[in-house]
């Protein structure tokens, strides 16, 4: 899981990585905020939390419509 600040010129940037079907990237400022880039480059904004001892990750929407 690669951290970066996430300015719009690293998720730009920004691609999938590895064999898994999924890449995040964490911001290192906003704790829980961070980038899903799919497989098929589908970039999305996510955000993760624990709640009850389970880790949860919410999408608050795909990137290009929100930025």
């Amino acid at each position: 899981m690669p951290k970066a600040k996430l300015t719009k010129t690293v998720v730009d940037s920004a691609g999938h990585t590895g064999a898994a079907n999924q890449t995040i990237y964490k911001d290192t400022e906003l704790a829980g905020f961070g980038l899903r880039v799919s497989k098929g480059g589908v970039k999305s904004y996510i955000v993760e939390y624990r709640m009850g001892g389970r880790k949860r990750r919410v999408t608050l929407g795909r990137h290009g419509p929100l930025t």
